[in-house]
Order: structure tokens, then C-alpha cells, then sequence
């Protein structure tokens, strides 16, 4: 079972990974290293959160979101961070600081609060309703924004600056409006594509522009901070008040 759930998450993969086809002629041996190391990383990113929900499934059948999955992920990317960001302190410069970019703050925070206003107003008039538990309240407010946040704004982005990096030094990111744009629509379609050899083809434009916007937000906020700090924040308190939203309609 987990055999056939892996294979297809291949497919939702290389699927999604068709975005850097583009960036492979690229002739810079750190553009390729960072494109392929991107692909690896995704790759094992995406199994790490299939076995850990089939293992959760198995061994603590009572949850009812991914903890295991989201949670391994979330130390598996920990570890890999020194090896993929080469840098004096890998830590820092995938984002993990308290500190952030002075002046940064006030404008981060009016386009999060933009955003968490925007999506709570949205799932408050979605007609249906879900079921809001405590375990939903613990998860949404811990670690989709640590794990996701973790990945695409910190490994990931580092890597696809890298990929789009032309200056001659190349060991370090270019945060363009390229890379941000990047970011996001990975983040999108993470949220809105799958490919399985069972059902086929299956996207939803709806949550591919909610992502999208949310992934471009949560990225501009990290490149604008420098800092994972705001991005995490926003990221759970957003999922928050989208419960609340749940909650109250």
C-alpha cells in the first residue's frame, strides 16, 4: 500500500517539477547543482510526508492530520540544511533568526494581516462546514507553518536563488521577482495538483489561486524580513483564524 502511494506521488512530482525544465540548460555547475538538489530534496520531501501518514495511519489511527509525516519532514529538512547551504552559518541564511531586516516590520504586517482578514472572510462565506477539533487547533497552529515555511521559504528559496543567480558569485541566492513568482506557484500547486495511476489528473484552480497568493505573500514577507520569523507567524496564525472562521459561521 505505502509501495503504490509512493509511486503515485512520483507522478504529482515530476509533474510539478516540469516548472524547472526551463532553468536545466542553465551552464553554471552551481545553477545545475542547486536544480537537481532542489528536485532530490522535493522528492524526499513529498515520501517523507506519505510514509509518515500511512505509519500514523497504522500506529496512532485516532489522528486526523499528519503530524508524523509534516513532523519528520520537518527535522529531516533540520538536518539537511547545513549540507545544501554551504555557507558559514546555513542556519541563519535558510531564515532561522529572531532578528529581522529593520523597517521590515510594518510592511510585512499589513500585507499578513491583509491576507489572514482575506482568507478567514473567505472560508467564513465558502459555503459547507468542517469539523473543528482540538487536534485541529494544536495542528493548524504549529506545524504547517514550521514545516512548509521551513522548506519553501527557507531550502527552497535558497536553492532556486542560486539556480537564478547570473552575477559571478555564485554561492549566493538572487531573491528576484523570478524566484519569488517560482516559489509560489510550487507552493500553489502543492495545494491544488496530483497525478496518481489510479484517478489521473486532478486540479483545483480555486485552491491553486488561494495557495498562490498565499505563497507569494508568505515569500515576499521572508524575503523582505530575511527572516522565517514573520512567514511562520503569519502562516499559522492565518491557519488560526481561518479555524475561528469555521468556528463562529
Amino acid at each position: 500500500m505505502i509501495g503504490h502511494a509512493l509511486l503515485n506521488t512520483l507522478c504529482t512530482v515530476l509533474l510539478t517539477l516540469l516548472l524547472m525544465v526551463p532553468w536545466l540548460p542553465l551552464k553554471r555547475k552551481s545553477a545545475r547543482t542547486a536544480i537537481w538538489l532542489f528536485a532530490g530534496i522535493y522528492l524526499l520531501n513529498e515520501w517523507l510526508m506519505v510514509v509518515g501518514s500511512a505509519l500514523q495511519e497504522q500506529w496512532y489511527p485516532a489522528l486526523g492530520y499528519n503530524w508524523l509525516g509534516k513532523g519528520v519532514s520537518l527535522v529531516v529538512t533540520l538536518l539537511l540544511i547545513p549540507l545544501v547551504i554551504r555557507t558559514k552559518q546555513p542556519y541563519a541564511a535558510a531564515g532561522l533568526r529572531l532578528s529581522v531586516v529593520p523597517g521590515s516590520v510594518p510592511g510585512c504586517v499589513l500585507i499578513g494581516v491583509g491576507l489572514l482578514l482575506l482568507k478567514a472572510y473567505f472560508n467564513y462565506t465558502a459555503t459547507g462546514t468542517e469539523l473543528v477539533t482540538a487536534e485541529r487547533w494544536w495542528y493548524q497552529a504549529t506545524l504547517p507553518g514550521l514545516q512548509e515555511e521551513l522548506l519553501f521559504r527557507g531550502v527552497y528559496l535558497w536553492l532556486a536563488g542560486i539556480a537564478c543567480n547570473r552575477s559571478g558569485k555564485e554561492e549566493e541566492p538572487v531573491f528576484s521577482s523570478r524566484v519569488i513568482l517560482f516559489i509560489a506557484v510550487l507552493f500553489a500547486l502543492g495545494h491544488s495538483l496530483s497525478l496518481t495511476l489510479d484517478t489521473g489528473l486532478h486540479f483545483n484552480p480555486f485552491a491553486f489561486a488561494v495557495a498562490l497568493l498565499s505563497g507569494w505573500v508568505y515569500t515576499w514577507i521572508r524575503v523582505k524580513s530575511g527572516s522565517l520569523l514573520l512567514p511562520v507567524l503569519f502562516h499559522n496564525l492565518i491557519n488560526i483564524g481561518i479555524t475561528v472562521a469555521q468556528v463562529i459561521k
